[in-house]
Order: C-alpha cells, then structure tokens, then sequence
C-alpha cells in the first residue's frame, strides 16, 4: 500500500509555505537598488559541494577587487554540517547586491535569517544548480523573489526555462592552487608507490545519482587485489553499513571525514586520475577542480560536465537516458524525469587508457587542461559574464 508525505515531511513543507509568504510580503522595494557592497551569504562553514562553491564564489570576487562581505548559513539552515571555518567578514553596507547561494528550497528561510540586510531593497540575485531536466515547482515560487538567478551551467540554465526571472550562465571563477602539496595523503593512507583513483560523492545528494556502486563495478573490471592500484572514495558524511559494504574490498580506501578546503584541494591533487560515474550533474565541482588541476579525470557524459568536452584531459563516459528512479526519494514528483545510466564497459575501458599513459602524454594533457580551465572558468572568464545590471551595482576597490 502507498504510504503519504511523513510527518517530518509535513513539517518542511509548512516551514518553506510559512517564510516564503513572509519574503513575498517583504519584498516591497521602495526605490531603486544602490550601487554598494555585495553581500554572499551562503553555507560557508559547510564541506559539502554548495558550501565550495560559495567560498569559490567570495574568493573570486576578492580576487577580482570586488567589495564583498560575507555571512555563513550554514549553522540556521545546516547546523550538523558547520565543519569548516567560514571566512572573515568584512563591513556589509547594506546597499550592494546580495547573492544568495543556497538551494533554491532553502531560499526563503534563508531571506527570514537575512531580514536585517535590508535584502528587499537591494539587488538579490540566486545562484543555483539543478541536475535534472525539469525543475520542482518550489524553485518557479522562490525565482519570483529574485532579480537574477545565476545558473552554474548552462545544462541547469536550460532546466531553469519555466522560471520567471533572468538567468545567466555564470560557472564558478575557479582559482588556482598553491605549488606544494602539504597533506600527503598518499603516505597518509599508505599507498605512496601505487596508482590512485579518486572518487568522491555526498551520501546526502542521493546515492542513486551519485552512483559509486558503478564505480566500483568497473574499477573491479580493471583491477584485480595484485595490481599496485588503490581506489580512494571520499564519502561526504557516515554511510550506512549496507552503503558501506559496496567498498570492502582490500584494493578500496574509504574516506568518511569531513575534510576542510585545503585537506580537500590536497587530496584531490594527490591522486592519478579522477574517477565519477554520476547520473546527472548541475555542474559536478570536484570533477572540474580535477581537471583544471591536471589530474586525468573519466565522468558520466551527460548533464552538465558535457560542456567541457573540449577539455584535453577529460574522458567522456558513454551511456543511455533512462527514467530516473530514485531509491532514495530525494527526487520526487518531477514529471517525465530522466537520467544518464552509464556504460561500465566503456568506462572500464576509459580507466585503462588513463592507467596505460605515460609520462609525456600526462604532462602534455595536464598543460592542456590547465589552460583550458583557466580560459573558460577562470577569474577573468568569470567577471566577464556579469550581466549589466549587476556589474552597475557592484562596489570595486
């Protein structure tokens, strides 16, 4: 017999109607927004990709002598995930625009915390990822309360066509890494003389989309115990034992803590090839640091991460679209849904090939990527892409 929506269930829903309606009633602009300070309020202090990349965000507009402030929601909205320590803020004078990086389901909520920002008569802009073709109806209620939502890529820009607000495909202003790695985590995890295959995900995303069983299935296709290859899988969080037992083999490293930023960018620098079997991607950040890294790296080739394929070093997985059945229910209701189902032949075979390069032809692809990563989602690339009416009320230094 079908069972309803549970309590807890109820309880979100009547907590996102209950602050959407009070962000509709506030927002009441009185006059024109100002040219001023941005203010980024996003989950800082959170490991997970949303955290990242509103640090890569903030990071960026530093970078780019933007006056920027910024405010860490994560312990209102994710108080479990407050790991990391969020950046210094710097006086927010309350007339610049605010860019709101949190998902779009949490955006009212997210205004309630902001009410003393003056938000409703400021600039607001959303930047939001989406990996699936259409959107769930709260995302069309919240694009209503924004001037401009920022797509990650324009996979996501295209599912955002039903929303009632301007949409720009902006990416994230990827930045580049320190010269040494500080962490050794190849000693750390007692394998500095073997071949190591990287592969992360966050078991709260949806272990159905973010696939790592089909990880597994083609990395034990390749290599047997007796090869001198290890596959590291960074699990963002505890998993449950049943999650768990996919990566018991002795020739697998699995990796549960919460890792800061630069423990993050050191373990993913560390390793000989970058390895996602994923179903769909909004944009797919650890596949993109990557690569813009130099590490060779093989993902599903649908959705987003499709954009980059005229990147040197990144091998494109084949598969077929089939409707997307989510075991765990995060991607309910959303009509005529659909997702990649990745070939593991083909992706077995893609290992290979990064396995068997040798020295020159990893050298040349890492140049390569670097290159093309810094081009096309770099800084400049990134400040580029400012629509008009954001770069006039923005404040530079």
């Amino acid at each position: 017999m079908a069972t309803g929506p549970s309590w807890q269930e109820f309880k979100r829903r009547a907590s996102f109607h209950y602050y959407l309606s009070k962000a509709r009633r506030a927002k009441i602009r009185s006059k024109p927004t100002l040219q001023g300070s941005a203010l980024i309020a996003g989950l800082f202090s959170s490991p997970n990709g949303i955290g990242r990349g509103a640090r890569l965000i903030f990071d960026g507009f530093n970078a780019l002598g933007i006056q920027a402030s910024s405010y860490d929601l994560t312990p209102h909205i994710q108080p479990e995930l407050s790991k990391i320590k969020p950046p210094e803020s710097h006086f927010d004078d309350g007339k610049g625009p605010v860019i709101l990086h949190v998902n779009p389901t949490e955006t009212p909520k997210a205004l309630h915390i902001l009410r003393h920002t003056n938000w409703q008569n400021r600039r607001l802009i959303g930047v939001w990822a989406w990996e699936l073709e259409q959107v769930p109806s709260p995302f069309i209620e919240c694009a209503k309360l924004f001037d401009e939502v920022w797509s990650i890529s324009e996979f996501s820009k295209k599912s955002f066509k039903s929303l009632a607000v301007p949409i720009v495909n902006m990416g994230y202003p990827l930045k580049r890494t320190k010269d040494s790695l500080e962490t050794g985590w190849k000693e750390k995890l007692g394998i500095e003389d073997r071949f190591v295959i990287l592969t992360t995900f966050d078991s709260r995303s949806s272990l159905s989309r973010k696939n790592p069983e089909a990880v597994v299935k083609a990395f034990s296709a390749v290599f047997s115990n007796d090869d001198p290859v290890t596959l590291v899988v960074k699990a963002g969080g505890p998993l449950r034992s049943k999650e768990r037992d996919i990566f018991s083999a002795s020739n697998i490293c699995l990796i549960e803590d919460y890792l800061n930023e630069n423990e993050m960018t050191d373990l993913i620098r560390s390793v000989d090839c970058y390895f996602s079997l994923t179903r769909a991607e909004g944009y797919g950040l650890v596949a993109a640091e990557a690569s813009s890294y130099g590490v060779p790296t093989i993902i599903t080739g649908w959705s987003a991460p499709a954009e980059w394929n005229e990147c040197p070093n990144i091998w494109f997985v084949d598969y077929t679209l089939i409707p997307a059945k989510d075991e765990y229910n995060v991607y309910d209701d959303i009509p005529g849904r659909r997702w990649a189902d990745p070939d593991v032949i083909h992706a077995a075979k893609c290992l290979e090939t990064v396995f068997t390069l040798n020295s020159e032809q990893k050298e040349k692809l890492s140049e390569g990527s670097i290159e093309w990563w810094r081009d096309k989602h770099g800084i400049e690339a990134f400040a580029a892409r400012f629509s008009a009416a954001t770069q006039a009320s923005l404040l530079w230094k």
